[in-house]
């Protein structure tokens, strides 16, 4: 997993705002129409079933399911918000 430089930025002045000094970016899955979709939130901690490591001084605490799926993904900043790209989809779905 990569991140942005912009992005990276974004997530530390959000994670300096909490009271936990374990607080990170939680990565976890949500049920699209191509089958599971990453979404992100911010956590106090990691939970037991998330694998734990660190980009550019920002915790990240993947649900264990999608971790493997992570590894080819950039997350970036846009307009709209954060988004990660790269995450497999199912063959013939929607985009």
């Amino acid at each position: 997993m990569k991140i942005s430089e912009q992005a990276a930025k974004q997530l530390k002045v959000i994670l300096e705002k909490q009271e936990s000094p374990e607080a990170g970016i939680k990565i976890y899955a949500t049920q699209g129409c191509c089958g599971p979709s990453p979404a992100m939130d911010v956590a106090s901690k990691p939970g037991f079933d998330d694998t734990q490591f660190e980009i550019d001084g920002i915790n990240f605490y993947v649900a264990n399911e999608l971790a493997n799926k992570m590894e080819n993904t950039l997350i970036e900043l846009n307009p709209d918000g954060f988004r990660i790209h790269g995450f497999p989809k199912k063959n013939n779905c929607c985009d």
